[in-house]
């Protein structure tokens, strides 16, 4: 049985470039069931130079979960899309390159 701080047991859902908008509702529960769906939306925020101690944890479990995420990413799409985000610095930055290749496609053909 998988814990919530475990990899999901069992196929991933795997882009290929067809079918966004399915993977897409796939790999948001899948982010909710791995904890990092927060940081996909909101992204890493900055860290102070005048952090406390406890800051500066909490932006190390920011950057934790936001490796979490981009491993998920990267595990979720076939070798041709993960050289389009495999630059991102950021699990919300390589979700937006996708949104943006792939998501909004449809509505830019519907309003031509």
């Amino acid at each position: 049985m998988a814990g919530s701080g475990s990899i999901i047991q069992g196929g991933l859902p795997i882009f290929d470039g067809k079918m966004f908008d399915d993977w897409k509702i796939k790999m948001k529960a899948v982010f909710q069931f791995q904890d990092v769906a927060e940081i996909i939306e909101t992204g890493l925020g900055e860290l102070s130079s005048k952090a406390t101690n406890e800051d500066k944890r909490n932006y190390r479990l920011q950057q934790k979960l936001d490796g979490k995420a981009r491993f998920l990413l990267y595990q979720c799409v076939d070798s041709q899309i993960f050289n389009k985000i495999s630059q991102a610095e950021t699990a919300k930055e390589a979700w937006e390159i996708l949104i943006k290749t792939y998501g909004d496609h449809k509505q830019k053909t519907v309003k031509l």
